[in-house]
């Protein structure tokens, strides 16, 4: 039987990073104590960009072998990270989808859902999609960011229902369900968290939901895409 390149198994970029940053500390070119290169530097050597070893950080993180000090760097927390350890931080990777090639995908979708949400959405969905946003509000008002990114998930849901197409609906949950796994909570909800942030999403869809009240499809178009190149860009500037 031909063997055929394109079925051959290629790791993620994700797990090399994390290979390669695992063998310098247990060579002790970094012991515990010690500060890693930046992530732009272990991209650089690795010849990848930072996507990838922003990922790689956060499940060493996550598996507890080096801590990110926000605004400092990153630090070796075990120097000798047990087999537990190591599986624990391949399995998130392994698992886990790019955070950034989520919101790539969201932003392609959504754009189409947009579209027709606005046109076909009832006066029932409209008041789903105003007890979202308030719960949202709620949320910020409260600095609650848990809530806030699950009542952003029920707007989203909201607006892909009103399109009042299950097949646009299953594909949406399913990239949504991508944002509850470790991985995107330790490297991008961390960040995402941030009050300011906040404030301005949900003034963003408080404007998608006024368009489609109005059923302006050009105007709930033009939002959407904007917040999704706001985020997009933010997700694609932080890691």
């Amino acid at each position: 039987m031909t063997d055929h390149p394109w079925l051959t198994y290629q790791p993620k970029k994700s797990m090399l990073a994390a290979e390669w940053i695992l063998e310098q500390i247990r060579s002790q070119v970094y012991p515990e104590g010690a500060k890693l290169p930046s992530e732009r530097d272990i991209a650089q050597t690795l010849g990848m960009s930072r996507p990838p070893v922003r990922e790689a950080l956060s499940a060493l993180q996550i598996a507890r072998i080096v801590e990110i000090r926000a605004g400092d760097g990153t630090y070796v927390k075990s120097a000798a990270p047990a087999n537990e350890m190591v599986s624990d931080t391949m399995s998130v990777l392994e698992e886990s989808e790019s955070p950034f090639e989520v919101m790539q995908a969201r932003r392609l979708l959504e754009e189409g859902i947009i579209r027709i949400a606005t046109t076909q959405a009832t006066g029932e969905d409209v008041v789903r999609l105003e007890q979202a946003l308030a719960r949202m509000g709620d949320a910020v008002e409260h600095s609650d960011p848990s809530r806030y990114f699950q009542s952003n998930r029920e707007f989203h849901l909201a607006v892909a229902a009103a399109t009042h197409n299950s097949v646009l609906h299953k594909l949406l949950e399913s990239l949504l369900l991508s944002e509850e796994k470790e991985l995107w909570q330790e490297s991008i909800q961390r960040y995402l968290s941030d009050p300011e942030h906040i404030k301005r999403y949900t003034a963003r869809h408080e404007r998608i939901l006024q368009a489609i009240k109005k059923k302006d499809v050009d105007k709930a178009a033009q939002e959407m895409t904007e917040h999704f190149s706001g985020t997009v860009e933010e997700v694609r500037e932080y890691l």
